[in-house]
């Protein structure tokens, strides 16, 4: 198999992908498989009215309302 031809490009970075997210107009939310969240872009928190670095570490549970939750309620 023939190798790609090198385009010059500079390589995707962390911070590449952070500044893609972050520039996005949506609000963008990224959660592991138990539903904490790791990283969200600053368009989530304006919706959300959360400060800047608030809710890594939180449930992404405090994001949705309970009447169209997927998640088990907790007692």
């Amino acid at each position: 198999m023939a190798a790609l031809p090198d385009s010059g490009a500079a390589a995707i970075t962390p911070a590449v992908v952070w500044q893609a997210l972050d520039a996005h107009p949506d609000g963008i939310a990224l959660a592991d498989d138990t539903g904490e969240i790791g990283l969200v872009n600053r368009r989530l928190e304006e919706m959300f009215g959360y400060q800047h670095g608030e809710l890594p570490g939180r449930s992404l549970q405090i994001l949705v309302p309970p009447a169209i939750s997927c998640f088990p309620a907790r007692g």
